[in-house]
């Protein structure tokens, strides 16, 4: 039972409230078939993937979550994260580019390092000037050089920005998907809740109460039903307003899990970056180093 009492969904299912507050079995087994046939499937919600790995269900009935302003929160950060999808993959494919121009243009070194190679041969067959020998010579070995910097410095650039890309729109496509998804909670929740107001308000007008589909199994207080319009409807249409607090479960775990995932999704993508870009620094460094390096040689020996 400890444990039990430890899941965020157990402790709350209304079979678990039902068996602890019930006194005698014959009418536990009576509120049970009622509750049973229409619970909320639990692999719903245990279907959900959070990033903190938490169930927390919100109140939906709290000031903030009927404020406009959340509902359009949601709706900015979804627009952000498509908008930064979008300029991730421009950017990604810019250094695509990028990362092609490099490579052809380490075939073209290539072409001008076996052009050089060609040319001192032929000078080396003419025996002719040895200086301009030595220049071409000294070309040739810059060529293989620079080549050799920026092969490396493609393979670097590819892999390392590529994951950071990768990850980052990654996340953002997640992070989209589980906001569209509290979306359709969200308005299949307002529409049977909307219905179910009117039904009720129907029922309130014509007061028979006969036909107000009460919980057969609840000590109803029938002094209030007529007096109290908030306590008859908080009676009528039992079943149908059990499934819709389920449905407002599921809702209120959105709710309280995306405000989590997108403060988890924007700390994950900052220190992913960051320590992909620390690596990646490190990686290209020592390649500018011998650019340097590179360029100095070919210099000092001309």
């Amino acid at each position: 039972m400890d444990e039990i009492l430890k899941n965020e969904i157990l402790k709350t299912a209304d079979p678990l409230v039902t068996f602890l507050s019930c006194a005698e079995r014959g009418f536990f087994e009576q509120q049970m078939k009622i509750i049973t046939p229409k619970m909320i499937n639990i692999d719903n919600i245990l279907g959900i993937k959070s990033f903190s790995g938490k169930i927390n269900v919100a109140d939906l009935n709290n000031e903030y979550f009927n404020n406009n302003n959340n509902s359009n929160y949601f709706n900015i950060v979804e627009t952000f994260f498509n908008y930064q999808s979008d300029i991730i993959k421009d950017i990604k494919g810019k250094v695509k580019n990028y990362n092609y121009h490099m490579i052809e243009a380490c075939k073209n070194l290539d072409d001008i390092d076996i052009g050089f190679s060609k040319l001192c041969e032929y000078y080396k067959k003419a025996n002719l000037a040895k200086d301009i020998f030595n220049v071409f010579e000294q070309y040739e070995i810059f060529c293989k050089n620079w080549k050799r910097i920026n092969l490396n410095q493609a393979g670097i650039i590819k892999n390392k920005l590529n994951d950071i890309f990768k990850y980052i729109k990654n996340n953002g496509l997640s992070l989209i998907e589980l906001i569209q998804r509290q979306n359709n909670v969200q308005k299949e929740y307002q529409k049977i809740k909307d219905e179910l107001i009117n039904k009720k308000e129907g029922y309130w007008k014509k007061m028979d109460i006969t036909k107000w589909e009460m919980n057969p199994m609840e000590q109803i207080d029938s002094s209030l039903l007529f007096r109290d319009k908030n306590y008859a409807f908080s009676k009528m249409c039992f079943q149908e307003t059990f499934n819709l607090n389920n449905k407002g479960d599921l809702l209120g775990y959105y709710f309280s899990n995306n405000i989590l995932n997108i403060k988890n999704v924007l700390k994950s993508i900052e220190k992913y970056s960051v320590d992909n870009l620390v690596s990646f620094s490190k990686e290209i460094e020592p390649t500018v180093t011998d650019v340097i390096n590179v360029w100095s040689n070919l210099s000092s020996n001309i």
